[in-house]
C-alpha cells in the first residue's frame, strides 16, 4: 500500500466518523421528540439480539478483502468477480438460515427480559425488521469489504454516510406517522440502499465480470473461508458483548436504563472510531513492511506514545463536553444520562489503548491473542454483569462491562509487553502524563459540578468547561508527539487534492 493510498484511506475513515457522528446526534435528537426512551430501548434489544446471527459469518468479509485485492492488483477481474459472488451467495444462505433460526429463539426470550406486556408486543413485531436488517447488512458487508479490496475506502466511507443520511431522511418521514416501526422500517431502507449502492460501484470498479458467473469453484470457497475464519474467531466475544449488555441491563433495570445506554455509548463509540479508523489505516501499513522483533517494537512505542496521546486529548475533551452534549441531545438533563456517558466513556477509553498491540498482532497474523481478549472480554461481561447486576442493578452491569472491556483489552497490550521486553512504566508516556491528568481530573470536575447543579448549562457549568478545556488543550503544548499529528494531517490535507481526482 503507497503512501498516497494510506493518506487518502485515513482522511476518508475520518471524515465519514465525523460525519456519520453529526447525522447520529441528529437522529437520535429527533427520535427524542417523537419516541420515547423505553421505546428506543425496545428496538435496541431487538436489534442487537438478532445481530447474534453473525456468529455464523464465517469471516467470509475478511476473506474477501484480501483476494480482491490480490486479484485486482493482478488485474485478474474475473476472479475478482468470481470471489464477490460466492462471498454473496454464501452470506445470502447463511443469514437466511440464521434469521430462520433465530426468529422463534427470539420470539421466546424477549419475554424472559422483557415484561411489561404492551412493550413485549412491540418488541416482538420489529423481530421480521430486525432480522431483514441482519440478512441486508451481512451482504453489505461483502460490497464494503470487496471495495476495501479494491483500495477504496474512500468510496466505503461515502456509502457509509449515505447510509447514515439515509436513515436519518427515513426516520424523518416515517417515525411521525408509525412512531417504533418507522424506525425499523428505516433501517431496513437503509441497509438496501447501502447494498445496492455498493453493487453499482463494484460495477463500475470490476467490471462485467461481476455479473459474469463462472460456476462454483470449492477450492476458491474453502479458501475464503480458512482466511477469513481465523478473524471470525476473534470477533466472536465482541460480536456476543453488545447482545449480552442490553440484555442484562434490560433484565436488571428495564427498558428505559437500556435506552439511555444506547445513546450514550453511541456517542462514545462515535469518538472512539474517529481514533482507531485514522489508526487503522496507519498500523496495518507499517506493520506490513516489518522485518525484524526490533522493528516491531520500535513501531509499537511510537505508534502507542501517538495514539496516548489522541486518547488523553480527545476522550478528556470528551468528558468536559459531555454532560452539555448529551442534556442538549436529550433536551433535558437527566443525571442517569450523565452517569452512564461517563462510565461507557472511561471503558472505551482504556480500550482504546490496546488498539497498537492489536493491529500489529493483526497484521503480522497472530490472532491468539485478539481472540483470547475478545473471548474474555464477551465472558467477563456476563459473569460479571450477573454478578453485578443481582448486587446494584443496571450501573452495576454498566461497570461489570466496561471493567470487562478494560481488563479483556489489556490482555493484548499485556502479551505484547512481554514479548517484546516493553517496560510497563511505558503504559503513560512520560511526555503526556499532564495531558492524562488534565484529562481524568477535568473530566471528574465537569461531572460533579453539573450533578450537584441539576444542569449543564449554567453559564457557570459551560465556563468552568471552555477553561478545563483550554487548560487540556495548553497541556499537550510541546509534546513531541503533537508534531506527528500536525505532520499526518498536512500529510492529508496534501493528498486530498489528489485523491479526489481518481476515478471510480
Amino acid at each position: 500500500m503507497s503512501r498516497k493510498i494510506l493518506a487518502k484511506n485515513a482522511m476518508s475513515a475520518v471524515l465519514q466518523v465525523l460525519a456519520t457522528g453529526v447525522l447520529t446526534f441528529e437522529l437520535y435528537r429527533f427520535l427524542n421528540r417523537h419516541l420515547t426512551v423505553a421505546q428506543i430501548g425496545i428496538w435496541s434489544v431487538v436489534l442487537a439480539g438478532a445481530t447474534t446471527g453473525r456468529l455464523i459469518d464465517l469471516g467470509l468479509g475478511g476473506g474477501v478483502v484480501k483476494f480482491v485485492a490480490k486479484y485486482m492488483g493482478e488485474n485478474s477481474r474475473a476472479e475478482a468477480g468470481t470471489t464477490i459472488q460466492m462471498a454473496l451467495a454464501g452470506m445470502a444462505v447463511l443469514f437466511c438460515v440464521a434469521s430462520l433460526s433465530l426468529f422463534p429463539l427470539l420470539h421466546s426470550g424477549l419475554a424472559l427480559l422483557i415484561k411489561d406486556p404492551s412493550s413485549l408486543a412491540q418488541a416482538r413485531a420489529l423481530l421480521p425488521y430486525a432480522l431483514a436488517t441482519l440478512i441486508i447488512g451481512a451482504l453489505s458487508g461483502v460490497t464494503l469489504s470487496a471495495l476495501d479490496g479494491c483500495q477504496r475506502m474512500d468510496l466505503r466511507a461515502i456509502l457509509g454516510v449515505t447510509g447514515s443520511l439515509v436513515q436519518l431522511v427515513s426516520a424523518y418521514c416515517l417515525v411521525p406517522r408509525l412512531a417504533l416501526l418507522g424506525l425499523a422500517l428505516g433501517q431496513v431502507i437503509q441497509s438496501v440502499v447501502v447494498f445496492v449502492s455498493g453493487i453499482l460501484l463494484l460495477l463500475r470498479l470490476v467490471g462485467p465480470d461481476l455479473c459474469d458467473f463462472r460456476g462454483w469453484q470449492k477450492s476458491k470457497f474453502a479458501e475464503l473461508i480458512r482466511y477469513g475464519s481465523g478473524f471470525q474467531a476473534a470477533a466472536v466475544g465482541q460480536i456476543l458483548f453488545e447482545p449480552a449488555v442490553k440484555a442484562l441491563l434490560t433484565r436488571y433495570s428495564g427498558l428505559e436504563f437500556t435506552g439511555y445506554y444506547e445513546m450514550a455509548n453511541r456517542m462514545v463509540l462515535q469518538l472512539r472510531s474517529l481514533l482507531v479508523s485514522a489508526y487503522q489505516s496507519l498500523v496495518p501499513y507499517v506493520a506490513g513492511a516489518l522485518k525484524s522483533e526490533e522493528d516491531l517494537r520500535r513501531i509499537y512505542i511510537s505508534s502507542y506514545r501517538l495514539l496516548f496521546l489522541f486518547s488523553a486529548v480527545g476522550f478528556g475533551l470528551a468528558g468536559l463536553w459531555l454532560p452539555l452534549a448529551l442534556q442538549l441531545w436529550l433536551g433535558r438533563f437527566v443525571p442517569k444520562f450523565v452517569e452512564i456517558g461517563d462510565l461507557c466513556l472511561l471503558g472505551w477509553a482504556l480500550n482504546t489503548l490496546s488498539a497498537p498491540a492489536y493491529f500489529i498482532f493483526i497484521g503480522a497474523g497472530k490472532l491468539g491473542w485478539p481472540v483470547l481478549s475478545h473471548t474474555a472480554i464477551g465472558m467477563l461481561s456476563v459473569a460479571f454483569g450477573i454478578l453485578f447486576g443481582s448486587l446494584f442493578g443496571g450501573f452495576g452491569v454498566l461497570g461489570a462491562a466496561m471493567m470487562a472491556l478494560t481488563i479483556g483489552s489489556q490482555l493484548v497490550t499485556g502479551a505484547f509487553h512481554h514479548r517484546h521486553k516493553i517496560p510497563w512504566q511505558w503504559l503513560i508516556p512520560r511526555e503526556s502524563w499532564r495531558s492524562c491528568l488534565g484529562a481524568v481530573l477535568g473530566s471528574i470536575c465537569v461531572s460533579v459540578a453539573t450533578l450537584a447543579v441539576g444542569t449543564s448549562t449554567q453559564p457557570r457549568i459551560i465556563m468552568l468547561i471552555v477553561i478545563l478545556s483550554v487548560g487540556l488543550l495548553y497541556s499537550s503544548r510541546g509534546n513531541p508527539n503533537a508534531g506527528v499529528m500536525l505532520t499526518l494531517i498536512e500529510e492529508m490535507r496534501r493528498r486530498r487534492h489528489d485523491s479526489s481526482r481518481i476515478p471510480l
